[in-house]
């Protein structure tokens, strides 16, 4: 069993993980709108013009910016708490930092990729 300070970590890459692809998916391609107001009407427009296969590289194109996102998210978290030598605690867990060797953002892009925690 893992120590609670490792699974503190593990729980907070899981969490960056597991966040979804958004709205992309849905408004893009199943929809081919975004909702209808003033400020989409230049998007609609955009996405009426486009074939399917153009919408599906544009949704691609979205969801990677996305996790590009969280991914660089993770690498300020990380540098902020390795470099400040700051710590993350929740209800009295301090979290381990590295404990398997690897960096926030390293793990965040081993758990998309659906690869299991080391043992």
């Amino acid at each position: 069993m893992d120590s609670p300070s490792r699974e503190l970590w593990r729980s907070l890459v899981d969490s960056f993980a597991n966040i979804g692809d958004g709205v992309h998916e849905n408004w893009i391609m199943e929809r081919v709108r975004y909702p209808d107001v003033e400020g989409n009407r230049e998007v609609n427009a955009l996405l009426a013009s486009l074939s399917e296969s153009q919408r599906r590289v544009l949704t691609n194109m979205m969801v990677d910016a996305r996790q590009g996102g969280i991914f660089d998210a993770m690498v300020v978290l990380h540098e902020r708490l390795v470099f400040n030598e700051a710590k993350y605690s929740e209800h009295g867990v301090e979290m381990e930092i590295e404990p398997d060797g690897y960096t926030l953002f390293q793990d965040y892009l081993s758990r998309k990729s659906g690869d299991d925690w080391p043992d």
